[in-house]
């Protein structure tokens, strides 16, 4: 069984506390992705960003305002940028996996995955140039 604080514990930290932020917000993305999230969704996700190192007093309060901020992109070429700005940020190979992980977790949260989240994962795997093959042995064990 998948086990996402197993996945984040097996992450050497020291050098990448700056990064969690970035998975986190990557989450809250993914979560997004279909257009809709709600209020019970936030607190799922909120209880797994909770895993990242540093991140266990993350509360609903800091969410919602890193969801507030999504506001301020205007389209999907603004949103596209942003996304890259964060893959860009997350250099290890086994957070970017994780963090991966994460947003398939965060995406089929409310028990589904649309054709939204799924082209959303499809960018991230991408940005993350994790290979069709990787991305879903990730994605099957993220969702086992």
């Amino acid at each position: 069984m998948f086990n996402l604080g197993e996945v984040f514990a097996a992450i050497t930290w020291d050098e990448r506390r700056d990064q969690a932020l970035a998975v986190a917000e990557l989450a809250l993305w993914a979560a997004t992705s279909d257009g809709v999230i709600e209020p019970a969704e936030v607190s799922a996700i909120v209880t797994k960003i909770r895993a990242l190192e540093g991140y266990a007093d993350f509360t609903e309060d800091e969410a919602r305002a890193l969801l507030a901020e999504f506001d301020d992109y205007e389209d999907d070429l603004e949103v596209e940028g942003r996304i890259h700005e964060i893959t860009e940020q997350i250099t290890d190979p086994k957070l970017r996996r994780a963090a991966y992980q994460l947003a398939v977790v965060c995406a089929a949260n409310d028990g589904v995955l649309t054709d939204d989240e799924r082209d959303f994962l499809e960018f991230l795997r991408e940005s993350f140039a994790l290979s069709t093959e990787e991305a879903a042995r990730l994605a099957g064990d993220a969702l086992a």
